[in-house]
């Protein structure tokens, strides 16, 4: 007779239990790890998003209250995107929010060998008293923005993009990152003499 004994037909059972179990258990494992990463996106494009609003200032200087100029990024400030709460559609029906920040450090290129000639980055703590002396303006600025969340699960998130901003105008950036694109305009020289 070929069959079945209760016993065994209740560990087979057991056996699948225990295997769907475990199969769902890996896809909320799973569907949790999506919507992690689905977020960690999100934020990510948040943060660069605002290295790139920073770095597209109009001006070099401006005395407007609300001016968008290179002198104007700080701690916070800068730039059309407002820093704080952003609530932020991350599907169809669901939004999270989002807090972004971001630090701003002026950075100098200074010589650092005693040589004469600028040969490293500083940020103004760094500078040495005879280097503070030399330096007339704020050279670039090291910006570091964050973005944070709070999971499903109440655990804090935090991403973090980094970037350096020079005091070069976005309608002239093209040319400083391919100068052989403009024609060089030639220069004459009078010699002056006596």
């Amino acid at each position: 007779m070929c069959g079945f004994s209760f016993v065994e037909l209740l560990v087979a059972t057991s056996l699948v239990a225990i295997s769907g179990t475990g199969l769902i258990t890996l896809q909320t494992h799973f569907v949790q790890l999506d919507e992690q990463q689905a977020l960690r996106t999100h934020a990510w494009y948040l943060a660069q998003e605002k290295l790139d609003d920073l770095a597209h200032f109009q001006w070099l200087e401006s005395s407007a209250q609300n001016a968008n100029d290179f002198k104007s990024i700080a701690n916070n400030k800068g730039g059309q995107l407002p820093a704080g709460q952003i609530l932020h559609p991350v599907s169809v029906s669901t939004s999270v929010n989002f807090q972004r920040n971001w630090q701003v450090t002026d950075v100098y290129f200074v010589d650092t060998t005693g040589n004469g000639q600028p040969d490293n980055w500083q940020t103004g703590s760094q500078l040495s008293t005879a280097q503070q002396t030399l330096v007339t303006a704020v050279q670039a600025k090291q910006v570091v923005v964050q973005v944070s969340w709070t999971d499903n699960k109440g655990k804090l998130n935090t991403v973090t993009a980094e970037g350096v901003i020079a005091p070069i105008l976005a309608a002239r950036a093209g040319v400083a990152l391919n100068p052989y694109v403009a024609p060089v305009p030639a220069i004459g020289i009078s010699p002056t003499g006596n």
